[in-house]
């Protein structure tokens, strides 16, 4: 009986009699990158941006903040701070309801503003398909 082995001897890849194509290809199939399924590709949602300069839909995945998203598809959106506490990239949600927007960190609204479907694009992420009308910083406090 001849011991042979794709790995180290004593692994739980070793092989008895020179057949180790089974073991390879198990650890083939381990090595491979996983596929992501459909549902796990279909993440990104249609956002609809209403700028001075015209309309826009772009696509955001959940993990994506707005304004990055908007800067990616070539949007010249407002902005100063990057962090929620200044304002400049308020933007009002025309389209969709609160619940679809996710805001991370924000200092600077008050919570009236965003009872009226204010948002900074520069903290907040996209929870499923909008419309937001952008540049509002000087319409916060309407």
């Amino acid at each position: 009986m001849q011991i042979t082995s794709a790995t180290p001897l004593g692994s739980r890849y070793s092989t008895i009699n020179g057949s180790h194509r089974h073991a390879r290809q198990s650890l083939q199939r381990r090595l491979q990158p996983r596929q992501a399924t459909w549902s796990q590709k279909c993440t990104a949602f249609h956002v609809t941006l209403i700028t001075p300069e015209g309309e826009k839909t772009i696509q955001c995945d959940d993990s994506t903040l707005l304004l990055d998203a908007a800067d990616e598809a070539g949007l010249d959106l407002p902005y100063s701070c990057r962090s929620g506490s200044c304002g400049t990239c308020a933007a009002k949600l025309e389209g969709g309801d609160m619940s679809k927007v996710e805001q991370d960190d924000n200092s600077f609204l008050e919570d009236f503003m965003m009872d009226n479907g204010y948002f900074l694009t520069c903290s907040s992420y996209p929870k499923g398909d909008i419309t937001v009308k952008t540049h509002q910083e000087d319409n916060v406090y309407d």
